[in-house]
């Protein structure tokens, strides 16, 4: 909700000449409804969702109009919503529960999942509460819903603070490595990666280049640098990216028509409402020039003329005539294909598992891609899965970092996990903190229904997730 309120209100504040008025008006509305949509939430957390609208806005370094967010009403001081249970109940409390409970309030369930499998024992789909007590809950598989579990309420009790948590809580001990300078391991087993990573309840970064900006000079897209490094400490993980490196790109595979194993599909209905004629369908392209992606698919791996607005017989009654304007759209809208490393990162022993964070020229949007370490060398990075983050391609990118490779473990806060070994790394100056969350869950909830079958009236009420 936070940063949904922000991009809100600082996206409509950078578009062209915006009213003093309007901006003032448009970051007290986001206050406000953040107040009106969760009026139990704790006075210090919904104080940070003002102090973050009252942030600069525009590019990096750009004027703000206003700072006059303020926080109305009155709200209590500890995070304490209470709701009142509906239909039948049952109860989870891991802290007294045992798996040969009933799920009552005197004999409650340890896990959530076991009050699901209850609610299924419904046979008029009437209304359902589970209802969790106190304490942070680690999912150990993601909950699937389907239309007979409609009419589902998870709450919490008596305004107890419940989080439920896709992490894997990690159960042991720092052990200083032999002979690595401030960095210390511990045993993660079962992970085939680890993208995320929360150590005392803080975030950590995962082994990275550059670990910050070098510089706030303007990158040729006109943004500034921001969260500037200090010596080789990484950037604050909430700075986002903080590199200024750059680099030459290494230009796609241009999909043709006559790919080998390549096939397109084109919906030619239905048409999206557009005056830009070549937008207005959807369309795919299957193997050829995307054959080396997981999955071997993307819209940028069909063939379309820039002027053209339907499907390949379509380009190919006009493949003459517009060859010269095809050349142009294939370029300019389809991701690189690699990055050019020569005397710009060292020789990685391992990249099998490295990543490559870039930003799309212009900023629009950010690209994460998988690196092929068997079509790499050492003056390329060839990608492999990836690059299907934005809405639109390009040719090449700006400012980027590279992740998830040992030999940059070199700055206070950052990790590297191998799962060969099954160690993880982190790098600090005194020992961690004993609490290591590692991100185990992309999903924690999941509603699978169609038109015939819907997901219906599911309610999560003074819940966090994590």
């Amino acid at each position: 909700m936070k940063i949904s309120l922000l991009l809100l209100t600082l996206g409509v504040a950078t578009h062209g000449e915006v009213p003093v008025d309007f901006d003032c008006g448009m970051r007290q509305l986001a206050s406000d409804m953040a107040s009106r949509w969760q009026p139990y939430r704790d006075r210090a957390t919904l104080q940070e969702v003002v102090d973050d609208l009252n942030l600069p806005g525009g590019l990096p370094g750009g004027e703000t109009l206003c700072f006059n967010a303020t926080l109305k009403g009155t709200h209590p001081e500890q995070f304490a919503p209470v709701f009142n249970s509906v239909g039948a109940t049952c109860f989870v409390d891991q802290a007294v529960g045992s798996l040969f409970q009933k799920g009552t309030f005197d004999e409650p369930f340890p896990q959530l999942i076991q009050c699901v499998q209850a609610s299924r024992e419904r046979l008029d789909g009437s209304l359902f509460t589970i209802v969790i007590r106190k304490g942070t809950y680690y999912l150990n598989d993601t909950i699937t819903l389907g239309s007979k579990d409609s009419n589902l309420v998870f709450q919490n009790y008596n305004g107890e603070e419940v989080w439920l948590s896709g992490a894997k809580d990690i159960k042991g001990s720092w052990t200083k490595h032999p002979f690595k300078k401030s960095v210390w391991t511990i045993h993660v087993p079962d992970m085939q990666d680890v993208s995320g990573l929360r150590i005392g309840g803080h975030i950590s970064v995962r082994a990275r280049y550059p670990n910050g900006c070098s510089s706030d000079d303007p990158l040729p897209s006109g943004y500034k640098c921001m969260g500037k490094m200090q010596g080789k400490r990484v950037v604050n993980p909430e700075d986002g990216f903080g590199t200024n490196l750059q680099s030459t790109w290494i230009l796609p595979e241009l999909p043709t028509l006559n790919q080998s194993h390549w096939r397109q599909v084109d919906a030619v209905t239905p048409a999206r409402s557009s005056y830009v004629s070549q937008y207005r369908h959807f369309q795919m392209g299957i193997g050829g020039s995307c054959a080396h992606f997981d999955p071997p698919a993307g819209y940028w791996c069909g063939v379309r003329c820039w002027g053209g607005a339907g499907t390949p017989p379509d380009c190919i009654y006009r493949i003459v005539s517009c060859i010269f304007e095809m050349d142009v759209f294939l370029t300019r809208y389809h991701q690189p294909q690699g990055v050019s490393i020569a005397g710009v990162l060292p020789v990685y022993k391992d990249l099998s598992r490295a990543v490559v964070q870039v930003w799309r020229p212009g900023h629009w949007s950010s690209w994460m891609f998988e690196v092929s370490a068997s079509r790499s060398n050492s003056t390329h990075l060839i990608f492999s899965r990836g690059g299907f983050q934005g809405g639109r391609g390009e040719n090449y990118g700006e400012a980027f970092f590279i992740e998830n490779v040992e030999e940059e473990l070199d700055a206070e806060n950052e990790f590297f996990y191998d799962p060969t070994t099954q160690l993880l790394q982190y790098v600090s100056a005194e020992e961690p903190d004993s609490k290591v969350e590692v991100l185990k869950l992309k999903t924690l909830f999941e509603l699978q229904g169609d038109q015939s079958s819907p997901v219906t009236n599911i309610h999560f009420l003074g819940l966090g997730f994590r």
